[in-house]
């Protein structure tokens, strides 16, 4: 009597199975739009550009006021030069849009209040001082993103704030798992002896999820006579 178990199963290192196992489909990707608040973990279907600059105008980088660098020039703390608000300076908060008489803004902290209106300096400013210009953190038209990039809630945030609403990202593959066996049943099921409940196909889907596909558990398929069919 011939008592040797009979092997089924033989093991083949990775890459080869991996080499197999892609000769035997044809894969095409294909792209969509998605909301940018919905992108997280997307790839990008091809390189994304900025339609708009960021800040879009010259902006106040901080809190002070906005004046002619020129007319500061003379400012010492042994010769202090007074402005007028309205014709000297205007005041800004961070943010502001700097008015274009103007061309650098000094701190709140370095000027003193002489009268109301009146102010005082004891320092000179430098064209663009504490101005941040238009296109200092995104330039319209750049590249912001190439193709292939999984986008990060930092890759989000930086598409809004290029004027992005939607981004083209590589659809996600649909993946079936098809559970086999005369011996698996669902969880939903009576359990038996002999019978043991199918949960490697749960686990097929949460891997699919983590690598970014849709997975879709299909009905267990049966073995008869080493037909597949399916159990209903």
């Amino acid at each position: 009597m011939d008592t040797k178990r009979k092997i089924y199963l033989e093991d083949k290192p990775r890459s080869q199975a991996l080499k197999e196992a892609l000769q035997n489909f044809a894969f095409t990707n294909h792209t969509e739009e998605v909301v940018v608040q919905e992108a997280l973990g997307r790839v990008t279907a091809q390189p994304i550009y900025a339609n708009r600059s960021m800040p879009h105008y010259h902006a106040s980088a901080m809190d002070g006021i906005a004046v002619k660098a020129e007319a500061t020039s003379e400012a010492h703390e042994h010769h202090p030069v007074h402005l007028v608000e309205g014709e000297d300076f205007v005041y800004v908060d961070t943010g502001n849009a700097i008015p274009p008489q103007y061309d650098a803004v000094i701190m709140i902290e370095d000027i003193n209040d002489i009268s109301p209106g009146v102010v005082e300096i004891i320092a000179p400013a430098t064209p663009w001082q504490r101005i941040r210009p238009i296109g200092e953190d995104i330039t319209y038209g750049e590249m912001l993103l190439p193709q292939g990039h999984e986008l990060r809630p930092v890759d989000m945030g930086a598409l809004v704030a290029a004027g992005m609403i939607t981004v083209p990202v590589v659809k996600k593959p649909i993946v079936h798992i098809i559970p086999s066996g005369n011996e698996i049943v669902p969880v939903s099921e009576n359990i038996e002896p002999g019978k043991i409940i199918e949960f490697n196909g749960t686990i097929f889907s949460g891997l699919v999820m983590e690598w970014g596909g849709i997975p879709l558990i299909q009905p267990i398929v049966r073995i008869i006579n080493r037909i597949f069919v399916k159990r209903y």
